[in-house]
């Protein structure tokens, strides 16, 4: 039989029949002793996912798509409001009303697409899945997308290019740059004040919140990875949608993902800066570094946060795979070893993303979800404080953390021996280390004791592999 994986919730209410608890002291929210994790119905729980698609809630063989994280641990997917035809999911299904003229009407909706985003949240709160919607992505608003989309004055009753100052066709100087140079991204009070299309705008979210609210496991993300030249669109956002909110009666966690790869960039104060606005970080663009640089960059900005005040750090998209030629994304193996050192970097949530940017919820995936939800029944990741330098270890680095007193969990991402470690050497304590093999998703053999002034254990071989060194109870 297939091995089940509990997601760490100290008090798990069970649900009989479909019944939303939706107070605000149950709803997702920074954990009240630790703020860099997340708490669900009052106790820490870590978010850890793989999914296949982007817009999952229009995800065709979704229900099954879902049981399939829940076999191997997986408890975090993200969602935009996207149409775009991305794998899986059929292209058209818009949130507008098509009219026999083939335009849509932005004053009505079809209710379908509305009715996908209910039934998503609804499976993913039975299952306890966290969802993160995103509402703006460039993607959708240039090139071909425009060409199609609602939002194109072409194709819509209710504007003009004229009355609307939107393009019929768009390309932008470059992709990073779409909502930079569109005036679709220029519409909100403090740059164009364009309440001709902005209106409409605010109708479209206002009915994704509707759905939303009900639920209390979403976060909100404003874009994907927006570049505007000035903040005010995505402060705009953060703002409306949190009146929203407080409109209903309903507490929400609100953050915005920058374009920008380079975490000591200004660009980041856009976020942690305005903690009126927002709640937590969406640091999904570290991974577009690999090796020591991924780990320093993390190390970096987690100590930015806790010196601006802590928040959780979520990684909704993580880039990895040998079946996209971009380079900066690495490989399959980059994509492993991101998810391992994000959680001893003291990440709040990892998640995979989508090939083939990533490795999405491959067999490699699932095996590392699988050993990490095992690493995490005898580890609590929200005590892990990561050490600040990785050591070399042949051609390659490991990574450790340290938990309660003398314990550590350290990190072979080529495999590696104790002995070359000399922090290990300080600690006159007698200790116990368990291999875990993140390749294969299980322990290796049982528990070896091991003195500090002789840390002989055997190296372990080529792969992943976690060490857990704990203090000899005997």
């Amino acid at each position: 039989m297939k091995k089940r994986f509990p997601i760490l919730l100290l008090s798990l209410i069970p649900v009989v029949l479909f019944a939303v608890n939706n107070s605000d002291a149950d709803r997702i929210q920074p954990w009240s002793e630790n703020p860099f994790y997340w708490q669900y119905r009052g106790e820490p729980v870590f978010l850890l996912g793989g999914s296949e698609d982007d817009n999952l809630f229009q995800y065709e063989g979704l229900k099954a798509h879902l049981d399939e994280m829940i076999e191997v641990g997986a408890n975090f997917v993200r969602n935009t409001m996207s149409s775009r035809n991305l794998d899986n999911t059929p292209s058209g299904l818009y949130a507008f009303k098509q009219q026999p003229s083939g335009k849509y009407d932005l004053n009505e909706w079809n209710e379908l697409y509305f009715e996908k985003l209910d039934q998503l949240l609804k499976w993913t709160y039975e299952r306890d899945i966290f969802v993160q919607i995103e509402f703006w992505d460039r993607f959708d608003y240039f090139g071909d997308n425009w060409a199609v989309s609602p939002w194109n004055p072409k194709n819509n009753t209710n504007y003009s290019s004229e009355e609307s100052s939107l393009p019929i066709e768009y390309t932008p100087s470059r992709s990073a740059y779409a909502e930079k140079e569109s005036p679709f991204f220029q519409t909100v009070v403090p740059l164009e004040n364009n309440q001709g299309v902005l209106k409409f705008q605010e109708m479209w979210v206002r009915k994704i919140l509707d759905v939303a609210f009900k639920y209390p496991h979403v976060t909100y993300c404003i874009s994907n990875e927006t570049h505007s030249s000035e903040p005010e669109w995505s402060h705009y956002w953060a703002e409306f949608v949190r009146m929203e909110a407080k409109a209903q009666n309903v507490s929400i966690e609100v953050t915005e993902m920058p374009w920008q790869i380079d975490f000591t960039h200004p660009e980041h104060k856009r976020v942690y800066d305005r903690p009126d606005l927002f709640s937590y970080s969406e640091v999904s663009q570290l991974s577009a570094s690999n090796g020591n640089t991924h780990w320093e960059l993390l190390l970096y900005y987690r100590n930015v946060i806790q010196s601006q005040g802590v928040w959780p750090l979520n990684a909704v998209k993580t880039y990895g795979s040998v079946n996209f030629s971009g380079g900066i994304m690495g490989s399959n193996q980059d994509a492993i070893e991101k998810c391992v050192r994000s959680i001893m970097g003291g990440l709040a949530s990892f998640r995979f993303h989508r090939t083939p940017y990533g490795i999405g919820l491959n067999k490699e995936a699932k095996q590392c979800i699988e050993a990490m939800r095992l690493l995490e029944q005898e580890v609590r990741f929200w005590e892990l404080e990561p050490m600040k330098e990785s050591f070399p270890i042949s051609n390659t680095r490991s990574y450790a953390s340290t938990f309660g007193e003398g314990n550590y969990l350290l990190y072979f991402p080529t495999g590696g021996s104790i002995e070359q470690l000399p922090f290990i050497k300080d600690e006159p304590q007698n200790y116990e280390i368990r291999w875990l093999s993140v390749d294969f998703g299980d322990w290796y053999g049982a528990a070896e004791p091991v003195n500090a002034s002789n840390m002989d254990s055997p190296r372990r071989g080529s792969g992943n592999w976690v060490a857990l060194i704990t203090e000899r109870s005997d």
